[in-house]
């Protein structure tokens, strides 16, 4: 996996990324804080901040429905993702949606719309917390 050259990144901004990567799972910017504080970043507004950048260079997404932060598992990238987040355990997969984007795009632009930016989020069960459903139900 390749990521931004590390010495285009702020002090913080490498800090909330080192963070973020030990995490492996989405984080609130308060439990960011919690795992940056040592490192010398403490101020809400500095991990607001780092993850603005990280973000800008694509080596982090906001998760909207969680209101968290997820290190990118192709980052840097310049393709479109789709975030598929488990309403059980809060596990988010990034899904790349290439062609099927395209499609809804020319769909939405039949109404006139003219979209500007998308995020697209799809909330169900992983397959570990829907085997659990299944087996329950069965």
């Amino acid at each position: 996996m390749s990521h931004a050259d590390p010495s285009a990144l702020t002090r913080n901004e490498g800090i909330v990324l080192a963070a973020l990567k030990s995490a492996r799972r989405p984080l609130s910017a308060y439990q960011i804080m919690e795992h940056t504080t040592p490192e010398g970043v403490r101020a809400p507004q500095q991990i607001y901040r780092a993850l603005q950048g990280l973000v800008g260079h694509r080596l982090v997404h906001r998760i909207e429905s969680l209101n968290a932060y997820l290190v990118c598992d192709h980052a840097p990238h310049e393709h479109q993702s789709a975030f598929a987040v488990c309403t059980g355990c809060g596990k988010v997969e990034e899904v790349p949606i290439g062609k099927a984007l395209g499609g809804l795009l020319r769909a939405v632009a039949t109404t006139g719309f003219a979209v500007q930016t998308t995020h697209i989020e799809l909330s169900g069960l992983c397959a570990a917390c829907g085997e659990g459903t299944k087996t329950a139900a069965g």
